[in-house]
């Protein structure tokens, strides 16, 4: 993606150039021209910006490229509603969901080549997998929870726990 932008007195533009792909396929590069308004701050000093969307040419902070346009618009203009990737789990899923997300950036990490040591002192890579990798523990953890199994599952863990054994 380029992005370039244009500031002259009363016209504001932002041209993006990218490629935007359907169902696994390519397509050509793409090139958007967005209107940017500019209202004073209520603070008094400056101005706040904002993107005017192409389709119902309200103002809008974020512009979106999803499923079901293949050009930068507001969430509005959109006919179904968009979801994020995390609207999509189920409430049992989420700390599963949190897990794989962590591994899965640590794998990308791990391809890098960085230093985790420079004078004695960890470095902000090796803070950040640091991070990561316990947060992925910790996601592990609850993954593994009763309350994060499904009802039948936690009932039948729980009734295994918690039932006298004899010998």
């Amino acid at each position: 993606m380029k992005v370039t932008s244009f500031w002259s007195g009363e016209e504001r533009f932002v041209y993006l150039y990218y490629k935007a792909s359907r169902k696994g396929e390519q397509e050509a590069e793409r090139s958007c021209k967005i209107k940017v308004a500019a209202v004073p701050s209520n603070l008094g000093k400056g101005e706040v910006c904002f993107f005017v969307c192409p389709i119902s040419e309200r103002p809008c902070k974020h512009l979106y490229l999803s499923y079901q346009t293949r050009m930068f618009v507001s969430w509005e203009s959109y006919p179904t509603r968009i979801y994020f990737r995390s609207q999509l789990s189920s409430k049992l899923g989420k700390a599963n969901d949190r897990f794989w997300s962590n591994d899965a950036k640590l794998k990308t990490l791990d391809k890098e080549r960085h230093t985790f040591k420079y004078r004695g002192k960890k470095t902000r890579h090796a803070l950040r997998v640091e991070r990561l990798e316990e947060k992925r523990r910790k996601a592990d953890r609850v993954r593994w929870l009763p309350r994060s199994m499904p009802l039948l599952l936690r009932r039948t863990v729980l009734k295994l726990m918690f039932t006298k054994r004899t010998p």
